[in-house]
């Protein structure tokens, strides 16, 4: 539309959004106007932007920039034609100031150029239009829709608070129901007169930080204490609170998002009081323990040792702990000594020995054992000990051999919670961390604002993927940890054919369509007093795991052979599927979430399970393998054991 540019100065100044630029062949496109209500949306100076390059007024503010079309030859078309050009609607927010509030609108932006009696001048009208209509904008609102439903809907803690005050302009569903109040109760009101800190941990100091300093903060295991049912309940949340600036980089509100690690939180108390069991143990035990260091070059430090060191030595714990080996231990003992804990590592074995020593309570005589523990890279990085005091003749040796295995299973306890903590961890971080980091990002990214419709689907689809993968490992890992940590169940005489029969209906509609069969040969031993549960989930996985991991054209065939060796129940499962190189994955085949083949669906959780559950029945479980020619897995369960 071409019309005269004194024409429209006037009127577009007093009505319009938007700005005229000149076009000048020697000088570009610089503005000349600015109006009132352009200047109030973006909070941007006229007296900053006229006479200056158009492209540079706004090179610093990207999703305006894109707004007005300058990425593109928009302009120039326009100095080219005679006809409007309209750009498609786009995203943008503004704060008002009359409220203080955040809003965001749909913008559509249009070109019109003006007359000019001057052939070297061309003023171009850039105007900017709410974009309310169902056909202007229809995509856009959907795809806002579809946010603003995984907002309300998500599993974690959501709202947005604005100004000093932090008045709550907007909540999830989550945080509603955790706070007891809703959306319309709350809104414009300060988070203060709903949210008490000493229930609610830091979530109000912080967003304060946020909002005065215009930096991010997180915080882990927030303790929050809400009533659910008249109950007072404990939850945990780690937190993220992230600043929303303006035009002007002005901190105008905060953004709150909090997720649930109440799981995660329960499982590390769970382990804490097993350490604190541990401690109490190492602390009560009558005979010597000990923990030493080793460092490069077969240098040996004491770390940490029980009371029954001190009082059986008479050092006190100043001269032991962080002492070196040739420090603590007498110099008739130290060449014997040494040599046995360098053969211990060497040989990767548990060394036994006696030893007379003379210490400051006098000479005293022991059985001392020691046993290497190793990192995942076969290094020994660690040393446990023990010595049994045989000073006192009196001591009868059925006791001495008593109180050294009971020492034992103190041992290899204390080294399996070791090597459990260290594998939770791992898990935890692996599995946990990466998700959360992932939602991170990916609402990190949706701040930006500077998206299209695609890539506004394809954050939410990662929000949704990530959300999912939080979800299944916590629970998986609360089964775990429920499964390890629970008193046995009552045992029960478990006849096989009936474990075999129930799993036939179980899996029936798997077992027709594959067309698998299951051979049990429990001639020589038709039951079991065993946990009955345990027993079926363990044939449950090792028979699901044959038919997953099947030839693919062969049914799968299942043979189970049961028998009695006179002091364990033996039960054999061999299968003709794929089966694997245990010579490269056997040392990881029982472990958590390790799968082997990608094109069979699972969550390499089942043989974790099964291993777990035997050795809590007090049993082994092997296997042998070749590629290609099936897997057999061995089950040894002893004929009576402590639950």
């Amino acid at each position: 539309m071409n019309l005269p540019a004194e024409t429209c100065f006037s009127a577009f100044q007093k009505s319009s959004t938007g700005i005229i630029v000149k076009h000048q062949l020697s000088v570009g496109f610089t503005v000349v106007t600015v109006t009132d209500l352009f200047e109030e949306l973006t909070g941007l100076k006229r007296s900053e932007l006229i006479n200056q390059s158009i492209f540079t007024c706004f090179k610093h503010h990207n999703t305006l920039y894109k707004l007005l079309g300058l990425h593109s030859d928009v302009l120039q078309n326009a100095v080219n034609t005679e006809a409007d050009i309209v750009i498609p609607a786009a995203p943008y927010g503004f704060v008002e100031k009359s409220t203080g509030k955040l809003n965001f609108f749909w913008w559509q932006t249009t070109y019109q150029k003006l007359s000019s009696p001057n052939a070297s001048e061309q003023y171009i009208l850039i105007s900017l239009k709410k974009a309310s209509a169902p056909d202007e904008a229809t995509g856009a609102n959907d795809t806002y829709e579809h946010f603003k439903g995984l907002f309300e809907l998500a599993p974690t803690l959501a709202c947005v608070l604005h100004g000093s005050e932090l008045r709550i302009q907007r909540m999830n569903q989550r945080l509603s129901d955790l706070i007891g109040e809703t959306l319309l109760n709350v809104q414009n009101e300060p988070i203060s007169k709903f949210v008490k800190d000493k229930a609610f941990g830091s979530l109000i100091n912080n967003a304060k930080k946020t909002y005065q300093s215009g930096k991010t903060f997180q915080s882990s295991g927030e303790r929050f204490l809400v009533n659910r049912g008249g109950n007072r309940q404990e939850l945990f949340f780690d937190c993220i609170f992230e600043p929303v600036r303006n035009q002007n980089g002005n901190v105008t509100a905060v953004i709150f998002i909090g997720h649930e690690v109440s799981h995660y939180v329960a499982a590390l108390d769970q382990v804490q009081a097993h350490e604190k069991q541990l401690e109490l143990i190492f602390d009560n035990v009558k005979d010597v323990l000990y923990m030493i260091e080793v460092e490069p070059g077969f240098n040996f430090k004491f770390i940490a040792v029980n009371n029954s060191f001190t009082e059986v030595t008479g050092l006190p714990q100043e001269l032991i702990v962080g002492k070196y080996l040739h420090e603590v231990i007498p110099p008739e003992s130290i060449d014997l000594v040494r040599g046995n804990y360098i053969t211990a590592i060497r040989e990767h074995k548990t060394m036994h020995w006696k030893e007379v020593s003379q210490y400051p309570t006098g000479q005293k005589t022991g059985l001392v054992t020691i046993t290497p523990v190793f990192d995942k890279n076969g290094e020994c990085t660690k040393m446990i000990g023990s010595v049994h005091d045989i000073t006192d003749q009196t001591r009868h040796e059925t006791d001495m051999q008593h109180s050294q295995q009971e020492l034992q299973r103190v041992i290899n306890d204390l080294m399996a919670r070791n090597r459990a903590l260290e594998h939770f961890t791992y898990v935890i971080s692996h599995h946990l961390r990466a998700p959360a980091a992932n939602i991170i990002g990916l609402v990190n990214l949706f701040k930006l604002g500077d998206l299209n419709d695609d890539g506004l689907t394809e954050i939410i689809n990662g929000l949704l993927i990530s959300s999912e993968a939080l979800d299944t490992v916590i629970h998986d890992l609360n089964d775990i940890l429920n499964l390890r940590e629970r008193n046995m169940e009552q045992q029960t005489v478990v006849r096989l054919n009936d474990i075999i029969n129930n799993l036939k209906v179980s899996l029936h509609d798997t077992l027709i369509k594959e067309k698998a069969t299951i051979n049990l040969d429990c001639e020589r031993l038709d039951h079991i007093y065993t946990v009955e549960s345990y027993l079926y989930s363990i044939f449950y996985n090792l028979i699901s795991n044959s038919i997953k991991f099947r030839k693919r054209h062969e049914p799968p065939q299942i043979n189970i052979r049961c028998y009695d060796d006179g002091e364990n129940h033996i039960l054999i499962f061999k299968d003709n599927g794929k089966g694997l190189d245990l010579e490269k994955f056997g040392r990881d085949l029982f472990g958590l979430y390790n799968k082997f083949d990608n094109s069979v669906s699972g969550k390499g959780i089942g043989l974790y399970l099964v291993k777990t559950q035997v050795e809590g029945m007090g049993g082994t479980v092997t296997a042998s393998s070749q590629p290609l020619e099936g897997m057999e897995i061995i089950v040894t369960l002893p004929h009576s054991y402590q639950t």
